[in-house]
């Protein structure tokens, strides 16, 4: 039933909403803990390729996740989450250039109000702030009419109590690649590697980590829609305890309301998972799938 629920979502997201990662020149704001994320530290922003009438770098992006189906009634489990995301920098014409990021999250539980009359300790329905960060933009590996390879470098600037507290330096690259073939098939793919410095590690504690994501799109011509299927893998090494791995797949439509406004719902279920992955899934089985919406604007 519960499954059912979150098909629901998903088709009601896509029958109203839109758009998707490819055809651009990117740059995705990444997410991997010490024990616990940074808050607001996982996304991914969309940068318009240097064809831009304007050299500015400048956006907004909201990603919204449900939680995943077996905690969606258990009491205290968070419910939904959502990333709000402001970008602000500027790109030269030789490809150099830069932005500054800025996060807050809201975080939902279920039962909150019951609990908390009855828990002192129950966490209550709360925005955050994450860790802003800074990204360093270079000219393209490589660009033409049908493929363009790039890549981003970026830095997070510890600011919330657990980067703080645990003096961690986040460090990423984002390396992606847009495809296009003929009849309207395209490929995204985003290969993401960070590291984790910090002087206090603990055992479960995240040293480095992989990530990819690989999006096929079909382009629907003449109606702004795309349809097809998201895959999410990652590989995530710890301090002590054994290295974590997931994969995880499902359906994604999108529709472009402009070529500056986008928004975009999916359905993920696990297909591979084995010991601790950061917001991973717990076990493979449909009881750990879930819902994502994004949305995206930019200049």
């Amino acid at each position: 039933m519960k499954l059912f629920t979150l098909v629901t979502l998903a088709t009601t997201a896509t029958l109203f909403t839109t758009a998707v990662f490819a055809q651009q020149s990117t740059t995705s704001l990444g997410a991997a803990p010490i024990s616990e994320a940074p808050a607001g530290v996982s996304s991914t922003v969309v940068i318009k390729p240097k064809t831009a009438p304007s050299n500015v770098v400048l956006g907004f992006k909201s990603s919204n996740d449900s939680g995943r189906v077996s905690v969606m009634d258990v009491k205290g489990s968070r419910t939904a989450k959502s990333k709000n995301e402001a970008y602000l920098g500027y790109r030269f014409d030789n490809g150099w250039g830069g932005f500054y990021n800025a996060v807050n999250t809201y975080s939902s539980y279920y039962h909150q109000n019951e609990q908390l009359t009855k828990n002192k300790k129950a966490k209550p329905d709360s925005w955050g702030v994450g860790d802003p960060s800074i990204t360093l933009l270079h000219p393209d590996f490589y660009k033409d009419s049908n493929l363009i390879m790039f890549g981003q470098f970026r830095y997070y600037i510890p600011t919330t109590d657990n980067s703080v507290d645990k003096k961690i330096n986040l460090f990423s690259y984002y390396f992606r690649l847009n495809a296009k073939f003929e009849g309207g098939h395209e490929i995204y793919n985003e290969i993401i590697p960070r590291y984790f410095g910090s002087t206090k590690y603990g055992a479960a504690d995240t040293t480095n980590y992989v990530e990819d994501t690989t999006i096929y799109s079909y382009k629907i011509d003449g109606t702004g829609w795309k349809v097809g299927a998201k895959s999410w893998a990652q590989v995530e090494e710890h301090k002590i305890t054994g290295t974590g791995y997931c994969l995880e797949a499902g359906p994604q439509a999108s529709y472009s309301f402009s070529s500056s406004f986008t928004i975009s719902p999916s359905i993920s279920f696990p297909l591979l998972q084995s010991n601790v992955v950061y917001e991973g899934p717990k076990a493979v089985g449909t009881d750990q799938a879930y819902v994502s919406l994004l949305l995206q604007a930019r200049l």
